[in-house]
């Protein structure tokens, strides 16, 4: 249907100027993507542009340009166009990760109710509608937390317990629970330990994105007194937020003693969700000097392998401090998973030797290296001493930037640019003119961080109204 509207204000259009004709087709193309709609035979912004008063790229850039968040968080102006644009970026920035199961390894399906697995990307939307630099969206340990609105019963996905009772979320029974009576195989026991009714993941429509510093649910680690805040970022911005290291976890109820432990699935999933890059990221030559022939470890004595290993384990190590755990039993009540940071009680440092086993490793410093090649070709070797500080050298690498204009660009033009044809760009001097106009957006958004200005860019190329 939308192919035969379009189809029909070309028709409608030929006794119109070349100029004006591209101006209505970018309004057109950048309305059904940001309003999923074609603009009405009345709109204000169609007949500004037939008077020539106003180029398409403007009438595109009007729907995003002035929208921001005031200090509750909400979007502003707030109008149903306004919303459906926040939404429609918002779907877009989700889309981003790929693993966002939160129930991994456990059946504490509550998880999706208490978490929300899109709070990562939540940096993404807050960035865009901000004067923030795109890079900081992997500094910090700020909360991003959704605020909608809904005009039903705020009913949750899991709103049941266990045994299929059903209790209206704000009732005075309590069925988030921590801990037990008795040790369990989790080795959890003592007295216990319940939820005040906790704040869970809001939902209904989007209408903000709110940044909390403070906390109000707050559970105690297995069997003792320490208390800590469950929805508290690790840091590193979009990478070290609760939901994203639950869903990218390698290992629950597990602590990080030895090679086996490492976070190799997250450190995965940071370079292909936020870089567009997929392992292995080193050549045999990189890895030579860590080959171990003589282990008893099969992938530290093979090279293939530790082109893989390399990268992951090194940056998997940033991670060894905290742990993912479940924090209650599935006995009627609701629990959920939650990852809890140990204390540093040593000073101990790998020195590019990852330990086959180490009792106390978890509670070892988190340094680590961030170790592959980037898209230019450069070998990046950069040691790291906690994972706040994985996410600022990542900040500092080229991927990222090019990794969001790569996906912007397909976005808006549907073309799928390899992350390939930039290696190959700077590797044999490639001629093609829009991977040169590509490299331009993205050394200009690692310069500038401004993705609205991007965005616009993109809309002004040629390659936006290109058929693909």
């Amino acid at each position: 249907m939308k192919n035969f509207l379009f189809f029909s204000f070309l028709i409608t259009t030929q006794s119109i100027s070349a100029g004006i004709q591209d101006s209505l087709a970018r309004y057109y193309k950048c309305s059904a993507l940001l309003l999923e709609r074609y603009p009405k035979s009345n709109d204000k912004k169609v007949k500004l542009i037939k008077e020539e008063k106003l180029s398409g790229t403007e009438a595109c850039e009007d729907l995003y340009q002035g929208l921001h968040f005031n200090k509750e968080g909400l979007l502003t102006p707030a109008t149903s166009r306004s919303l459906k644009v926040f939404s429609s970026f918002q779907k877009f920035y989700n889309s981003w990760i790929k693993l966002k199961n939160l129930n991994f390894e456990t059946q504490d399906f509550s998880n999706t109710d208490y978490y929300d697995i899109n709070e990562g990307p939540y940096h993404l939307t807050y960035s865009l509608f901000s004067k923030e630099h795109f890079g900081e969206i992997f500094k910090g340990n700020t909360f991003y937390k959704a605020k909608r609105k809904s005009s039903s019963d705020k009913r949750y996905f899991f709103d049941r317990d266990i045994h299929g009772f059903r209790f209206e979320v704000d009732t005075p029974f309590n069925k988030w629970k921590i801990g037990s009576e008795d040790s369990d195989e989790y080795g959890q026991q003592g007295p216990n330990r319940f939820f005040d009714r906790p704040q869970l993941a809001e939902v209904g429509q989007l209408i903000g994105i709110r940044k909390i510093n403070s906390y109000t649910n707050k559970i105690f680690y297995r069997d003792t007194d320490i208390s800590f805040y469950p929805n508290k970022p690790k840091g590193a911005g979009v990478i070290g937020t609760n939901p994203y290291l639950i869903a990218n976890s390698s290992s629950l109820n597990r602590k990080v003693m030895g090679l086996f432990d490492y976070d190799r699935r997250w450190a995965t999933s940071v370079f292909r969700d936020y870089l567009c890059l997929e392992l292995p990221l080193l050549s045999e030559n990189d890895v030579l000097k860590y080959i171990d022939k003589e282990s008893n470890t099969s992938f530290l004595t093979d090279s293939k392998c530790m082109q893989c290993h390399v990268t992951m384990d090194f940056m998997g190590a940033t991670l060894r401090n905290i742990e993912r755990y479940n924090t209650g039993d599935d006995d009627g009540n609701f629990s959920i998973v939650a990852s809890y940071t140990h204390s540093v009680e040593e000073r101990k440092r790998f020195k590019e030797e990852l330990p086959t086993h180490y009792a106390k490793l978890f509670k070892t410093s988190p340094d680590g290296i961030l170790y592959f090649r980037d898209i230019k070709g450069n070998l990046i070797r950069e040691k790291v001493e906690n994972l706040e500080q994985l996410g600022q050298k990542i900040s500092q690498t080229d991927a990222p930037y090019y990794c969001a204009v790569k996906r912007h660009f397909e976005y808006f033009t549907n073309y799928n640019v390899p992350m390939n044809a930039f290696f190959q760009y700077y590797q044999n001097n490639t001629k093609d003119p829009l991977i040169r106009y590509l490299v331009k957006l993205s050394e200009e958004l690692k310069e500038k961080g401004n993705l609205k200005k991007m965005i616009t860019q993109i809309i002004a190329s040629p390659y936006f109204l290109e058929k693909k």
